[in-house]
């Protein structure tokens, strides 16, 4: 007989049923359940997945809801490594919501991820969420929520929390929440309007990421105090925040730094601002800025070492709201030992000191100029740029230019730039 053609064989079926629940658990469990269809083996090999992920795809409220019901009351495994939920019914019962978490806790989950915008959110979290021992990651994107923090509060295994769009009633629950997250790595928190909070107070021991990014319309200003307190934060992102004061302690281990679009109230003093920014992030290697805040710097804030362990620093493209020229050699002479320069040159007036910056003397190796913009009206304030990089940066290795122009234009101009004089007889020089 002939052997049988390998492409027939149905190798899926071969495989024990913890292997087969364990590819199921990576399926939205709408899809998990359609596979109950193709053989009595597979009937019931949905109930045993340890990844629950609802999604009501713009089902009615109640077609939702009962079907969620069905899925848990057949689910028979004792842990859950992800219990995700995502819906916007207007009508979805938060009480039916609160005993879908609950559900979730009992099971001993690992990753609580929801997604809701309903139309009463208000007790939708169970009190025993903020007792949990087995939680290591928790996500609340949550529209018109405010959440209330219990006395209590103890997540001895949680290492990454997530919220969005959630606000607290008061400026003291913030405080303790993070005082019960014991072993807390990231906390990235999305702002929409805070009605009930001046002061964003976030410290923790154990913080090694932040992300605070606010989402929000910028009619009303919210007069936020942000207070930062992480000994062991590596990683700190700001984004989008309009702040009349910061204070940023003990950021000793800090590694990179972005900071973007920072609106500052016109009101407040920016000379305060920008120094008590700037010094709390002084310990940076990696820093990323937009123009209003290296004007801010530049403005100021001039000691000669702030910077002192900077090795790159990328300014990237935003909105200068406050003065026109940007002196980016202030900022440098502050960057002793700065390796790396990549720079957006899109309308913005770089001017250009004659005290020349010791990083270029000794350090910088690498620069990277890019346009985002067609501007020809521009090429002499660029060449003059690259003109005194070449002519100062005596360690530069590599010059990398990408202008936004037709070939034509580009080649003219890369002529130009090739004929400068260079002080680094090393040094590379790419157009892109």
């Amino acid at each position: 007989m002939g052997t049988l053609d390998e492409s027939c064989i149905d190798r899926l079926s071969c495989l024990p049923d913890s292997v087969l629940s364990h590819i199921l658990s990576f399926l939205p469990t709408r899809y998990a359940i359609r596979t109950s269809i193709l053989s009595t083996r597979w009937r019931y090999l949905y109930t045993s997945v340890t990844t629950l992920d609802f999604y009501d795809h713009h089902d009615s409220s109640d077609s939702f809801m009962n079907s969620v019901d069905r899925v848990l009351f057949f689910h028979d495994m004792t842990c859950l490594e992800r219990f995700r939920l995502r819906c916007g019914g207007v009508k979805t019962s938060a009480y039916r919501i609160c005993g879908w978490i609950s559900f979730a806790l009992r099971r001993c989950v690992q990753e609580l991820d929801l997604e809701m915008n309903i139309g009463d959110p208000r007790d939708i979290l169970p009190a025993s969420l903020f007792m949990n021992k087995t939680l290591v990651k928790l996500a609340l994107h949550v529209s018109n929520f405010v959440m209330t923090i219990p006395t209590k509060v103890c997540f001895p295994s949680l290492k990454t929390l997530h919220l969005e769009y959630v606000d607290f009633v008061d400026e003291d629950s913030i405080r303790r929440l993070f005082s019960g997250c014991l072993v807390l790595e990231e906390f990235v928190m999305l702002l929409n309007e805070l009605h009930n909070m001046n002061v964003i107070n976030i410290s923790n021991p154990s913080l090694k990421r932040l992300t605070i990014k606010y989402d929000g319309e910028y009619g009303v200003d919210n007069h936020l105090n942000i207070v930062i307190d992480a000994p062991s934060l590596v990683d700190f992102k700001l984004y989008d925040i309009r702040a009349e004061s910061y204070s940023l302690v003990k950021l000793h281990s800090l590694v990179n730094a972005h900071l973007e679009n920072l609106f500052f109230l016109v009101n407040s003093n920016l000379a305060e601002i920008a120094t008590n920014l700037l010094k709390g992030i002084s310990n940076v290697q990696a820093l990323y800025i937009t123009p209003d805040i290296l004007r801010l710097f530049t403005l100021f804030n001039k000691p000669q070492s702030l910077f002192h362990n900077l090795v790159l620093l990328e300014i990237g493209d935003g909105e200068c709201m406050y003065w026109d020229e940007i002196d980016l050699t202030a900022f440098l002479a502050s960057s002793p030992i700065l390796e790396t320069l990549i720079f957006d040159t899109r309308g913005y007036c770089y001017c250009l000191s004659e005290a020349i910056p010791s990083c270029l003397l000794s350090h910088l190796k690498v620069i990277e100029m890019y346009s985002s913009e067609h501007e020809m009206d521009l090429v002499e304030s660029y060449l003059q740029l690259v003109g005194y990089f070449l002519k100062n940066a005596s360690g530069l290795e590599k010059l990398k230019i990408q202008m936004n122009l037709q070939p034509i234009q580009q080649f003219e101009i890369a002529k130009q730039l090739l004929l400068l004089p260079r002080e680094s007889k090393k040094c590379q020089i790419e157009i892109v």
